[in-house]
C-alpha cells in the first residue's frame, strides 16, 4: 500500500495552557473551542492555513499555535514557515 500525501481536513489554533501546581511543570495545549447553537463546545475550525494564522495573531499576547487536523484524526503542529 502507497501513502499519499493529502491535504488536512481542517485547521485548529491552541492556546498554551500552564502546567499545574502538582509536580507538571510543562505546559498542556487545548484547542480553542466554541459554542454551538445546541450548547456543545466545539473546536473552532479553520478551511485555511491562512485563516487559522489569523485568528492565533488576534490572540496575542497569548501563545498560540495552529495545528493540521487529518482525516483520519492525526493532529501534527504546523511550523511558522507553512504547511
Amino acid at each position: 500500500m502507497r501513502r499519499v500525501a493529502q491535504a488536512p481536513s481542517h485547521y485548529e489554533v491552541e492556546l498554551r495552557q500552564p502546567g499545574s501546581r502538582e509536580g507538571r511543570p510543562e505546559a498542556v495545549w487545548r484547542a480553542v473551542r466554541r459554542v454551538g447553537p445546541d450548547g456543545t463546545m466545539q473546536p473552532l475550525r479553520f478551511a485555511t492555513l491562512q485563516a487559522a494564522n489569523a485568528h492565533a495573531e488576534r490572540l496575542r499576547p497569548k501563545e498560540a499555535r495552529v495545528v493540521a487536523v487529518e482525516r483520519d484524526g492525526w493532529r501534527r503542529v504546523v511550523e511558522d514557515g507553512g504547511a
